[in-house]
């Protein structure tokens, strides 16, 4: 389903979404917004394999010295991110998606993207316990970009994890 790119700043599905173009041309479209959001990018020719993948998260994300490299544990952190004060819709933007995982098990791929459709599920509800941690439901959205000459390689790879998708017009 073809969306405008506005619909990042909405918690409800699809929280994943394909972009065909150049980052610049994608930056274009999310400049008017680039104010209200907390944006990060992720670049799919660092994430080539399993140790790539987890060190350009753990970089980019800032994510805390005792993350384990493991899917269970880049769950709870992407579900967190509390040391990065987010309080704003979340974009993560993954550069060049052609090239992610692509010397990983298929398995690994197949379990990130899942884990990121769950994690825009979690952020797009409230929690409210009355703990410093409470917050509002915050739209998170990823965003794969591609080249004309891979979209139909990432779509059918993005499309065999069964998760809902987006194509940012």
């Amino acid at each position: 389903m073809k969306q405008d790119v506005q619909t990042i700043l909405k918690v409800t599905p699809p929280w994943l979404h394909v972009f065909e173009g150049d980052l610049e041309q994608l930056l274009n479209k999310v400049n008017d917004f680039s104010q209200q959001i907390f944006i990060y990018m992720l670049d799919g020719k660092r994430m080539r394999t399993q140790e790539e993948f987890y060190d350009e998260l753990a970089s980019e994300l800032n994510f805390p010295s005792y993350f384990g490299r493991n899917l269970n544990a880049l769950d709870e952190c992407i579900t967190d991110l509390d040391w990065l004060s987010i309080n704003g819709p979340i974009l993560l933007i993954i550069i060049n998606a052609e090239t992610l995982l692509v010397d990983a098990p298929i398995e690994l791929f197949h379990g990130f993207v899942n884990l990121l459709e769950n994690a825009g599920e979690e952020w797009s509800h409230c929690i409210e316990t009355g703990e410093a941690w409470d917050r509002p439901g915050l739209p998170f959205n990823v965003v794969f970009q591609t080249g004309f000459d891979y979209i139909g390689k990432v779509n059918a790879k993005l499309n065999r994890c069964s998760v809902r998708l987006g194509k940012i017009k």
